[in-house]
């Protein structure tokens, strides 16, 4: 045997003696506190069986009707069972200090029995024997009674969390109050604030160390949830697979290196240390868990400069910056989201850039009337019109220190620009249109075919009244081929001077399609006042037709207006 083992094993059997040796020996006899003695006696503890009875007579659930607490399940590992379930005493086990409930006529069989046993959850089990005089032994049995009638009821009934109670009720309440709204004179009554708050207080409850803020929209429902000041609360993630694990370690890297948030579907994971993250779990499969760091408010000024120097401010927002180890960045949005933009600043490799996105999908499937930032776009496309070598330049304020980036011109914007400035202009002269029609006009569609921004363009010019324009002596404004001409137009245009008046409309407009709305107009109406009629054949022309012209004269004008008739949202 290896000298230093024989060294290491007397050790230890010299400290085992010596404990065995001065270890106290228990009192023969033991003072009860009504004054009278006993024989003391080793504890009458159930055995293994009566335990079982005890926790399955309850169906694991703690007996204490205040608590209610399950004690037994799964473990993390899902390979054994974990629980903080006792079977307690009712009377104690054996006497001595803080034998609670001691009953010295019991048997020794008695003290083991299943009768003298209560199930109860680790805490309340220590709570229940360190005040004998509150929970005494007549109200243990009674809540052992409750509990396993409880336990006997909810057999074949379905289990609920509490999550899911809540959600039910909710859902009940909402049923209620759509109902209750439907029914109602006036639905603005309806108590809509007091019922978010009564959701938000909800979900905040389930844990006491986040703050939850939650927020509704069309989209649906986002919570935003953040450890209280002070609290530094642990959650685990089980991935269900070592895939999905590896994915995750290397999307929390790049979280680590960038800032930027990850994304986890709540499909991939579950939950484990928070009742709150946990009911998420329970809510729903098809959500997603964002993570990130902390992102921090920058007051931001973004400019358009011009060649000479004049600047246009176009929105002073909140844009929100994030770092990693390696990279730092900023990002905002204007105009009611159809302008963004991305500064990146990263460290290896050296690269500094700056993105910009002009997307008007904000501004989709809304009135045209109800365009957010519209205004403000529309001045801008007016800016970049007036004037040249116009670029984006954006301030941010570190501590109230202006810092600005983006002044030199990129040959990127003059594209980005030349569209802006187009659609926001069709934008403006759709808005006037859809001011005539007697319904909503959703803006469905951002696709124009030519032929229809031609005719957007001609009634936009004379949607607010009739418009006149001069016409050139000597200038040719129609012009018209005929077989022959009969005797009554012979002598209709005999005679006829310069002082003549000609009126042409259309029939029927044809429909209009205008981003994504299909609209009947009403028709065009031309008048030309003043012109000289021009008759002729050409030599060459073995057809022997007649060909006109409609010539301008001196003070001649042509008068564009619309006819009026109602203009029409053609229901698809």
């Amino acid at each position: 045997m290896n000298p230093t083992s024989d060294v290491k094993l007397v050790t230890r059997l010299n400290e085992i003696r010596e404990r065995v040796v001065t270890k106290k020996k228990p009192d023969e006899y033991v003072t009860l506190p009504d004054g009278s003695k006993i024989k003391n006696h080793p504890r009458h503890d159930f055995d293994k069986p009566t335990k079982l009875l005890l926790q399955h007579m309850v169906a694991g659930v703690c007996s204490n009707p205040d608590c209610l607490n399950h004690t037994v399940g799964s473990n993390l590992e899902r390979n054994n069972y974990a629980g903080n379930g006792v079977a307690a005493h009712i009377c104690a086990a054996a006497p001595g200090p803080g034998a609670a409930r001691y009953d010295k006529a019991q048997s020794q069989l008695e003290r083991k029995s299943y009768k003298n046993g209560i199930w109860l959850c680790a805490s309340c089990s220590v709570i229940i024997d360190h005040d004998e005089v509150r929970y005494p032994i007549a109200l243990l049995h009674e809540w052992k009674r409750r509990a396993e009638v409880r336990a006997m009821s909810l057999i074949g009934q379905r289990s609920i969390t509490p999550f899911e109670l809540s959600e039910t009720v909710r859902n009940e309440v909402v049923k209620a109050l759509t109902f209750s709204l439907k029914n109602s004179s006036n639905p603005l009554n309806a108590p809509v604030l007091e019922f978010f708050s009564a959701y938000k207080q909800s979900i905040s409850e389930l844990d006491s160390r986040f703050e939850v803020s939650v927020s509704v929209s069309e989209k649906g429902i986002f919570h935003r949830v953040s450890a209280k000041p002070g609290e530094k609360p642990k959650i685990s993630l089980k991935f269900k697979t070592e895939d999905i694990e590896q994915k995750m370690k290397d999307a929390w890297m790049h979280l680590v290196n960038t800032g930027e948030s990850i994304e986890i579907p709540l499909q991939d994971f579950e939950f484990v240390g928070s009742p709150l993250f946990e009911a998420v779990s329970e809510k729903s499969s098809e959500g997603r868990l964002v993570v990130g760091g902390v992102r921090k408010k920058i007051d931001t000024v973004i400019y358009l400069v011009a060649d000479n120097g004049d600047e246009f401010e176009l929105a002073t927002i909140e844009s929100e910056s994030f770092s990693g180890k390696n990279k730092f960045k900023i990002q905002g949005e204007a105009l009611g989201g159809i302008l963004s933009f991305k500064y990146h600043h990263q460290l290896t490799p050296a690269e500094i850039k700056l993105e910009l996105n002009f997307s008007l999908l904000a501004w989709q499937d809304k009135p045209f009337n109800e365009l957010p930032g519209f205004n403000k776009a529309l001045k801008a496309a007016r800016f970049i019109a007036g004037h040249s070598g116009v670029r984006i330049s954006i301030e941010f304020f570190f501590k109230d220190e202006p810092v600005r980036i983006g002044e030199e011109l990129s040959a990127e914007y003059e594209g980005f620009f030349s569209y802006f400035r187009w659609m926001i202009q069709m934008l403006e002269k759709g808005r006037a249109i859809a001011g005539k029609i007697n319904e909503p006009l959703i803006l469905r569609s951002f696709v124009i075919e030519e032929e229809d921004e031609l005719r957007i363009n001609q009634y936009y010019h004379v949607i607010e009244g009739s418009v006149v324009d001069s016409v050139d002596a000597g200038s040719e404004v129609w012009n018209a081929e005929f077989s022959s001409l009969g005797p009554d137009m012979m002598k209709a245009i005999d005679g006829q001077g310069p002082k003549s008046e000609i009126f042409m409309s259309q029939i029927e407009a044809p429909n209009l399609v205008m981003f994504g709305n299909t609209i009947s107009p009403p028709p065009l109406e031309t008048k030309l006042i003043g012109f000289e009629l021009c008759l002729y054949s050409e030599i060459a022309d073995r057809t022997a037709n007649v060909k006109m012209k409609l010539l301008g004269v001196e003070g001649s004008q042509l008068v564009r207006t619309i006819k009026n008739e109602p203009w029409v949202l053609v229901k698809e």
